[in-house]
């Protein structure tokens, strides 16, 4: 039986595919020496851990969301980066982490045509 999307399913993918017309931004993703330019939007996650010694600790990740069909080499992974202009002139850089336990990236909506990769700012005034 093929897999279909229910309505809130395609609902989900028809806007985040608006969201990013509209409020996406191009962004380079970096891996090695290789450059690929995506159109990607910001988010965040906050992840919780408790230690063995009854510690907690929180992360924040700075999140992108792409469309899987626009990425040059899934799996994402990682080390992979992602480099962002924040004026003419400046650039940031974020590299792709998670905490443990975690993947660096998981798919955002129920059909499987975003994902989300998490990443923690490195650098800023990156020169291209």
């Amino acid at each position: 039986m093929p897999n279909a999307l229910s309505a809130q399913g395609r609902a989900v993918t028809v806007a985040l595919k608006t969201a990013l017309r509209v409020a996406g931004q191009d962004v380079d993703l970096l891996r090695g020496g290789n450059r690929a330019t995506v159109r990607a939007m910001r988010g965040a996650t906050r992840f919780q851990t408790t230690r063995a010694d009854g510690t907690t600790i929180e992360f924040e990740s700075t999140d992108w969301l792409m469309p899987v069909d626009c990425l040059p080499w899934p799996p994402l992974a990682a080390g992979d980066k992602v480099r962002v202009a924040v004026s003419e002139t400046d650039t940031d850089e974020y590299v792709a982490s998670h905490p443990a336990g975690e993947q660096v990236w998981r798919f955002v909506d129920p059909g499987r045509t975003f994902v989300r990769l998490h990443t923690r700012h490195v650098e800023a005034n990156v020169e291209g």
